[in-house]
């Protein structure tokens, strides 16, 4: 019994790869306002011709791993409470041990939720490169009901079940 889930976002254009990745290394425009669609700064905004209103947008605070973060149910609601956890910091996206830190920290916050990055790599599928961001909601994925290949164990944490996720990408759950 197999399903298939797809997800078509009808309310914004796809980028391409290579443009996406050019952003990681443009020259940053500090007279822009918001910075990016991802900025604090969205909150309430208006908009412009060229930089969508965003009025009923509202965020949260949150600490992740000892850093100010946002959190906002997303504008392009892909599946139900679809959040975007973003950095307080226009920093580009990075993944390292500090991504887990956070990732755990939020669902402290909020345990009913799943937090993930798509990736910061332009080929995976990162749209917005330019600023450090967590996608989240209440939704059960495909990926968290797919089964477990190989489990883990760690002396540091012996009550917590992790496991290599049977799945065509590298994921650990």
């Amino acid at each position: 019994d197999r399903v298939l889930e797809i997800t078509i976002n009808l309310s914004k254009p796809e980028k391409d790869n290579k443009d996406i990745a050019k952003l990681v290394s443009a020259p940053k425009d500090t007279t822009k306002y918001p910075l990016c669609l991802l900025c604090r700064q969205n909150e309430g905004y208006r908009g412009t011709l060229t930089h969508p209103a965003r009025t009923n947008l509202r965020i949260l605070t949150v600490e992740l791993n000892g850093e100010k973060w946002f959190m906002q149910y997303s504008p392009y609601a892909y599946f139900y409470q679809h959040c975007i956890l973003l950095s307080n910091e226009h920093t580009p996206m990075k993944m390292d041990k500090n991504t887990v830190e956070k990732l755990f920290d939020f669902i402290e916050i909020a345990p009913h939720y799943f937090a993930g990055s798509n990736s910061d790599l332009p080929i995976v599928g990162g749209s917005i490169l330019n600023h450090e961001h967590y996608q989240g909601g209440l939704h059960e994925m495909p990926m968290h009901k797919a089964k477990i290949a190989h489990y883990f164990k760690h002396d540091d944490y012996p009550d917590l079940e992790i496991g290599l996720v049977n799945w065509y990408n590298t994921a650990i759950r």
